[in-house]
């Protein structure tokens, strides 16, 4: 719907009604002074307000298009926000001038984007306009499509912003149009996908899954030291002496304990043989006492020593060892048989 010049559009009801009287140069130029000296937010509204009027004339001679006079009005107001924070107060032009051109800008490049489903920054528009008269002359000349290089050079303009100025008047293409001489092919079909196939997103989510289980299975400083010193934890890896900050240990203790969850790690996925992880423990007690230490559960122990769980419940009741975490049945708990476990068991 359009609006006419005399219509009830409320944004031109409220500069109507809210506009000031005109400003004098010296006015005008105080008023630049004490809001950007001094900060004062009311002299750019005073400035604006003073110069509503301008903004109404801009936004109606566009009337002739799809956008409302509401819409017009807004990129002209857009347009003198723009002139306010660029306008050189000093450099002998009355302001009105400079702000007459940003507010064409604004409505045009409203106009123009209306049209387009990719908006563009606004002055992409005026270097498409230098970019095609520069094409003009250049093809005078040369009797061909002037190059880059030779827009740059008549224009003044950057690569950048000559290859942008080029592209604004491509015609936006929908990725469901069909191609030319089919009804079966689309234009999005054509696009490679640079992800992951579903083949390799499954493959990923189920090495995380199991991370997280081998994770799961180690004492919850171990735990730690593992999951922030690889990423695992959705978080960038960190070094060595950022992890031993983080536990309050020295560096080299730190990897240390490294190396021992993946020792453990490698022992419960089977890539190595079951053995002594530990530090070296001179009998079955310390060995036992170890991987309690650094595992979550009785059933993880075992498979690191290689042994049943039964005795390594037995073993602790017998040396008084503090059992891991997990679940020990009642059963188990209360058996009274206590066999031996040899140097061979534990390996």
């Amino acid at each position: 719907m359009l609006y006419a010049r005399d219509s009830d559009s409320p944004g031109l009801d409220y500069w109507r009604t809210h506009s000031l009287p005109p400003m004098t140069r010296e006015q005008t130029i105080e008023a630049f002074r004490q809001w950007r000296e001094e900060g004062k937010e009311r002299a750019r509204d005073r400035i604006i307000r003073a110069n509503a009027r301008f903004a109404i004339s801009v936004a109606t001679s566009y009337l002739s298009s799809r956008r409302t006079m509401d819409e017009l009005l807004a990129d002209a107001m857009s347009g003198m926000l723009r002139a306010t924070e660029t306008f050189d107060a000093h450099g002998g032009h009355a302001f009105i001038t400079y702000a007459v051109w940003w507010m064409r800008q604004y409505c045009r490049a409203g106009i123009l984007e209306e049209q387009r489903v990719v908006r563009h920054p606004v002055g992409i528009y005026s270097d498409r306009s230098a970019v095609d008269k520069a094409i003009g002359r250049l093809m005078g000349k040369l009797e061909r499509m002037p190059t880059t290089e030779e827009l740059m050079t008549e224009t003044g303009m950057s690569e950048a912003n000559v290859l942008a100025a080029l592209t604004v008047s491509q015609r936006d293409t929908s990725l469901d149009a069909p191609l030319a001489g089919t009804t079966t092919l689309y234009m999005g079909d054509m696009l490679r996908d640079e992800g992951p196939n579903p083949e390799e997103l499954a493959e990923l989510e189920s090495r995380r899954q199991l991370v997280r289980r081998l994770l799961a299975d180690l004492d919850p400083r171990l735990h730690y030291i593992v999951e922030r010193y690889y990423g695992l934890d959705g978080e960038p890896p960190d070094t060595l002496e950022g992890v031993a900050a983080r536990v309050y240990l020295t560096r080299e203790r730190t990897r240390q304990i490294r190396e021992q969850a993946i020792a453990i790690i490698q022992v419960l996925q089977g890539l190595v043989p079951a053995g002594d992880i530990t530090a070296r423990g001179s009998n079955a007690q310390m060995q036992i006492a170890g991987v309690f230490a650094r595992v979550t559960s009785v059933q993880a122990a075992a498979r690191i020593l290689n042994v049943k769980p039964e005795y390594l419940l037995v073993m602790a009741r017998r040396y008084g060892l503090r059992l891991p975490r997990g679940y020990v049945s009642p059963e188990l708990a209360d058996n009274e048989a206590a066999p031996t476990i040899s140097s061979h068991d534990c390996y």
